[in-house]
Order: structure tokens, then C-alpha cells, then sequence
């Protein structure tokens, strides 16, 4: 059958031979795809182009370690939002690097020197979750990469990891891969569609910790060596665009209802006013900046990293912990050994080890 093609539509000639149904179907099939793919389009442009990730360029390091090394399989958060995972016998050092100013404009101050000093047997990977893995169920998603190498090349494949979470018998995670993208020394935007598969008929968990993760993967046989990530962003749609982005205030407002760290800051520092309801123990309720994503953890440096102050002076205390915790805050006991007014007042500080002392509160998934 002829056909001709206008604005993308196949149409048949009009020489051509009857044949209504077939010739109808073809158009309708070729009008719902490029309708498919403009409703995309528009849809990643009228959000604004919002990212769908948070701390794509690897401002915001609460922990603030000098570098984060992840062996064997084995895996741990390395920047805020940020995941290693080093994959079977392998060993990858991921170091929060400052941009030397100037030198590019489409990113912020850091990069992310991915090391892989030991390739090992399996995969090693950096991802980014997402909480809810019904985020972009059914949708294409685009994911763009600024990122390089000092010398040769690289390989890195992209893929979309939706995880059902926890609890009870949640589906088996699905994993869809694209093409990988090749790094050179060159420092230009890459950009990556994926079709997310719908989650339709899937279980989740119970624990609601499902999530779905954007997941930088080096395959084992690709070696060592360090790939420089300047920046990662992820819009809907298949527009080859970068998102807006955030103020900051707003990325670390999110990346605070994951994970909240107070402290150490290598001077003294209060923590909060508290009241002693014996001689022993001070009490204070220790509000977190945001909610939290869920009921956290809320751990601590050392037992003996704090101080009690009142009227009298300062106790050392010989213990800290937390209950009645909830999304939004916690009841913190500092214990001493004595010293302390019963129903007085006084103030809880970092002052026995102010280089260490550190509150945290944990919500990732």
C-alpha cells in the first residue's frame, strides 16, 4: 500500500487501493504514538521541569566526610540522597571534590570523584532513591549527566531500580537498563531516556519503604580509575533538558527528612534548654528541622561526648539516649553521675568532646 508522510503521520496515497480498516489503523497507531510522546513533552515542561532527584550536584554533605569508601559488597549513603555500592570484592572511594571556580557554568561547586581503586567480580553502582516507588510508574524519564574522566575513557550504564520495600510479601525488585554511555575526557551533558514500567499488579511492602532509584552502575569489566560526576538531574517526559533548579534552602529541606545531623562542631555549642527531674538526668525535647520521612533513628556520637550546666557548673555526662520519637522530634535523657538540682533548670551542651559530638537522625531508606 503507498503511503506518504506529513508532520510525522503516515497517510495513505490516494492512489492507493482501498482498504479502509488497515489504512485507518496504521494512522491511528501512528497518531498514538506521537501523541504519546508529545503528552510527555509538555508534561516534563508544564512541572517546570522539576527534578525528580534531590542534591543532583553534591552540595549537601551533612555528614560531611572528607571521602567514603564502601569494600566487598558492601554498601553506605556517600552524600546526601547518594548510595555506594561496591559490588563483590571491589573497592570504590567516593570524595566530594571543589570545583575549580570558573571553569564550568552548567554545575554547582562539587563534583564527585567516583574512585574504583579495586574492580572485584561484581557491579559497582551509585544510586539515588526516591521515596514511592509509584513515582513515574508508566512514564518515560529523562536523566541527565555532566560528568568525565581525567584520561582514556569510561563506560557507565544508566538504569531505574523499582524497589516494592519491606514487610510482608512486597513484589521482587524490577530493574530496567538502558543503553551504557561512554565518558571521555570531554565534559559534555549526556542525556538518557527510560521507560519506567508500570507497577500495576505489583504488592508493596508493609513498611512503607518502597522507592524507586536512579542507579549509575560500573560494570566489573570496565576496570579502575575515577569518573568525575559534576551533576545528575531527571525530568519526566523524553525532553533532552536539564531541571531547574532548586534553592537551596529547599534541597536541604528534603534531604533533611532522610537523614539530620547536629554537629560535631569542633567549638562549644548548645544543644537545649532541659529540665533536671532529679539529680542525675537532664531532659529536653530536640526538634528536628523538618518531618521526618518516617519514625528515624536518632543515635548518638558517644555517651560521654556531652555536658550538663546549671546554677552549680558543668557535669560530664555518662549517658544519652532518646525515646518517644517521632517524625517531628524526640525526648532526649542526658544521665550524669550527680551534680544536678531535681526540678531545676539547665542547659545541655557538646562541650566534653566538641570535635566528636554529634546528634543523628536517620530516615533513609
Amino acid at each position: 500500500m503507498g503511503s506518504t508522510t506529513r508532520f510525522g503521520i503516515t497517510y495513505p496515497e490516494l492512489s492507493a487501493a482501498p482498504d479502509g480498516p488497515s489504512q485507518m489503523q496504521t494512522m491511528a497507531d501512528t497518531i498514538e504514538d506521537a501523541l504519546g510522546t508529545a503528552v510527555d513533552d509538555v508534561a516534563g515542561l508544564t512541572a517546570g521541569r522539576e527534578d525528580l532527584i534531590f542534591n543532583g550536584n553534591f552540595r549537601i554533605n551533612q555528614e560531611a566526610a572528607a571521602s567514603y569508601t564502601a569494600t566487598a559488597a558492601s554498601g553506605k549513603y556517600a552524600c546526601d540522597g547518594w548510595y555506594i555500592y561496591s559490588g563483590t570484592g571491589a573497592t570504590n572511594v567516593m570524595t566530594p571534590t571543589a570545583e575549580t571556580a570558573g571553569t564550568y557554568a552548567d554545575h554547582d561547586r562539587y563534583y564527585m570523584a567516583w574512585n574504583r581503586t579495586v574492580a572485584g567480580s561484581a557491579d559497582s553502582y551509585y544510586e539515588h532513591r526516591r521515596e514511592d516507588v509509584r513515582s513515574a510508574s508508566g512514564s518515560n524519564v529523562t536523566i541527565a549527566i555532566l560528568a568525565d574522566v581525567a584520561s582514556s575513557t569510561a563506560s557507565l550504564k544508566v538504569e531505574i531500580v523499582q524497589n516494592f520495600g519491606t514487610g510482608g510479601s512486597p513484589s521482587a525488585t524490577v530493574v530496567t537498563t538502558s543503553t551504557a554511555i561512554t565518558l571521555s575526557t570531554s565534559n559534555t551533558a549526556q542525556y538518557v531516556t527510560i521507560a519506567v514500567p508500570s507497577i500495576s499488579g505489583k504488592t508493596l511492602g508493609t513498611n512503607d519503604d518502597h522507592y524507586v532509584s536512579i542507579r549509575l552502575t560500573r560494570e566489573s569489566g570496565y576496570g579502575t580509575g575515577t569518573i568525575r560526576l559534576h551533576r545528575v538531574g531527571v525530568t519526566l517526559g523524553t525532553a533532552q533538558v536539564w531541571p531547574d533548579k532548586r534553592p537551596k534552602q529547599q534541597e536541604l529541606a528534603i534531604a533533611q527528612r532522610f537523614y539530620y545531623q547536629w554537629g560535631p562542631f569542633g567549638a562549644g555549642k548548645y544543644v537545649s534548654h532541659a529540665t533536671s527531674l532529679n539529680t542525675i538526668a537532664g531532659y529536653f525535647v530536640f526538634r528536628f528541622p523538618v518531618t521526618m520521612r518516617a519514625t528515624p533513628a536518632v543515635t548518638f556520637s558517644a555517651n560521654n561526648d556531652f555536658s550538663v550546666q546549671n546554677s552549680a557548673g558543668l557535669v560530664n555526662t555518662t549517658g544519652i539516649a532518646a525515646s518517644n520519637i517521632t517524625a517531628d522530634s524526640a525526648m532526649i535523657t542526658a544521665t550524669v553521675a550527680a551534680g544536678l538540682t531535681a526540678n531545676g533548670g539547665c542547659m545541655v551542651l557538646n562541650d566534653q568532646d566538641t570535635t566528636n559530638a554529634a546528634i543523628y537522625v536517620n530516615a533513609r531508606l
